[in-house]
């Protein structure tokens, strides 16, 4: 017996915006070498990146790793890519988060 009709126990559901927080933050922007993203993660999950240009060519791709749930400040080297316009998609199991961010030097 899992509960009843009060809520004593609940359940998460399955929709994908559950999965990740409703915050995350990408600084600094403009960025001259690294790059910071602070999530929150609602479940553990494997977690991985990919930046690509504005044309949409992937630049780099890497895992991040398994993250546990809760705040997790992700911390990405950015310095070997040209002055530009990019964007940056962080995907875990649930869901993927695409920032916009400009490397200026």
């Amino acid at each position: 017996w899992y509960g009843d009709h009060r809520g004593l126990l609940s359940f998460p559901t399955r929709r994908s915006s559950d999965r990740t927080a409703p915050t995350e933050v990408l600084f600094p922007n403009p960025v001259d070498s690294n790059i910071n993203i602070d999530i929150l993660l609602n479940f553990p999950s494997k977690t991985h990146y990919e930046i690509s240009d504005i044309s949409g060519n992937i630049i780099k791709k890497e895992p991040i790793g398994y993250l546990e749930s809760g705040n997790q400040k992700i911390s990405i080297d950015v310095s070997s890519l040209q002055t530009g316009m990019y964007y940056l998609k962080l995907q875990t199991d649930f869901d993927a988060l695409t920032f916009k961010f400009i490397v200026e030097r």
